[in-house]
Formats: structure tokens, C-alpha cells, sequence
């Protein structure tokens, strides 16, 4: 007669066998200061003159992450991504040495080759349960606060931006999940070049660059161009 102690150590093997294998996960996590930063604010000088980022924000919807071997999504086809982030969601990038991280999401066990999200403008109405939570958010997908020095004048600024649009990826280094590990992927944000001209040989004043202002378009061009994405193990 088998004893019980035994007995039941078998029925949990058993039905340990026979449950579904637990997925995998994929945990992303946002850095916006240059690597190597110190600190909590990010200085950008060209010459005399001096921009000192203090806060910046970013909108996102609809992350996810795509197949490597596809360029899209059929789940018929059992190409399937895996949704970090339906949102809207407020990501506050941090400006010093350490990331923030959204919650460790399901993804089925494959190779990712892509990101997809939109930087999302936020609007009244349709996200109002986001902007009651978020009220300086509204009609902006980007927001930053700090100081601008020019000319031996400085002066604060608050500045936001429209910028909306749907960007795809490619990242540095295939992001691969296993059943039962969570992988973590970085998107990094390089802040320090939102406020560059197109030369980089001098800085934007914030001022200029809101919805309608001259320099809008570049800087919408140099958050365009922030943006990259590798797994968080393949940073160099």
C-alpha cells in the first residue's frame, strides 16, 4: 500500500503535468536620460546657452510587440503579439541612471523582432477617464518641464507637444521568450536631443516649438528620432 505522504506527492505531479505550460512574459521598461547619467534632470548646452530638463513625459497606446519572422500580426496564421499596453498610458521617463517598468505582461513563447505603439495626443471626451488622472496631459502626447538660458537670460518653461503618430521598431536584438521566464525589453528615450536644431549645433527654444510654433516639426522630428528599443540584457 503506498504510503500517504507518497501518494500525495504523486497527485501533484500528476496534475502539474497535466496543466498548460506557463507563459512567458515581457516586462517594458522606459529610460530617458543618456546612458550613464547621474542625477535627476538632463543639461543640454550649446555655447552660451544652456536647456536643463527637469520633467518629461510621453503618452503611448497600443505597445506591442510583434514576431520577428512577420511584419504582421495573424493570429489564423499563428503570428501573435504580444500586447504590452492597450492604454493610453503615461510613461514619466526618468532622466537619471534607473528605468521604470510597466507591469510584466503574458506573451507567447517566440521570437520578437519588432515594437509597435503609437505616441498618442490625448483628448478630451474620448480619454476622459485618462485625463481626469492626468489633466496636464490634455491634447498633448509629450510634455516636459525645466529652463531655458539664453542670451544670460533664463526663464522657465512648460512645454507640450501634439505630436501623434503610429511607430514600428525594429529592435537592437531579437527579444526572445520562454515559457516560464519574463523578458524585459527597454525603450529608451534620449531626451537630451528633443530640443536640438537640425544640425544639432544649437538648441530649440521651447517656446517656439508648441503646437503651431516654428520649430514644432523638428522637434516632433527629434522625438521621432529618440526613440529605439533592444532587450534590456542587450544594452551595451
Amino acid at each position: 500500500m503506498i504510503d500517504r505522504t507518497w501518494a500525495a506527492v504523486l497527485a501533484a505531479v500528476v496534475v502539474a503535468a497535466c496543466r498548460e505550460p506557463r507563459p512567458g512574459e515581457v516586462v517594458l521598461r522606459f529610460a530617458g536620460g543618456p546612458p550613464g547619467a547621474h542625477g535627476d534632470s538632463v543639461v543640454v548646452a550649446r555655447g552660451a546657452d544652456t536647456i536643463v530638463l527637469r520633467s518629461a513625459e510621453m503618452v503611448l497606446r497600443q505597445v506591442l510587440v510583434q514576431p520577428q519572422r512577420s511584419g504582421e500580426c495573424e493570429e489564423e496564421e499563428g503570428e501573435r503579439c504580444a500586447m504590452l499596453a492597450p492604454g493610453p498610458v503615461q510613461v514619466l521617463l526618468p532622466l537619471g541612471p534607473d528605468a521604470v517598468a510597466l507591469e510584466p505582461v503574458a506573451a507567447a513563447p517566440d521570437t520578437y523582432g519588432q515594437v509597435v505603439f503609437e505616441v498618442y495626443r490625448a483628448t478630451p471626451g474620448r480619454d476622459s477617464t485618462f485625463l481626469a488622472a492626468h489633466p496636464d496631459l490634455a491634447g498633448f502626447s509629450v510634455r516636459v518641464t525645466g529652463s531655458f538660458s539664453h542670451g544670460g537670460a533664463r526663464r522657465d518653461f512648460t512645454f507640450g507637444s501634439d505630436y501623434n503618430e503610429v511607430l514600428e521598431l525594429e529592435l537592437g536584438a531579437p527579444l526572445v521568450v520562454a515559457l516560464g521566464k519574463t523578458s524585459p525589453l527597454l525603450l529608451r528615450v534620449d531626451v537630451a536631443g528633443w530640443f536640438l536644431s537640425a544640425d544639432q549645433a544649437a538648441l530649440v527654444d521651447p517656446a517656439t516649438a508648441g503646437p503651431e510654433g516654428p520649430n514644432a516639426a523638428q522637434v516632433r522630428d527629434n522625438v521621432r528620432l529618440s526613440l529605439s528599443a533592444a532587450p534590456a540584457d542587450a544594452e551595451p
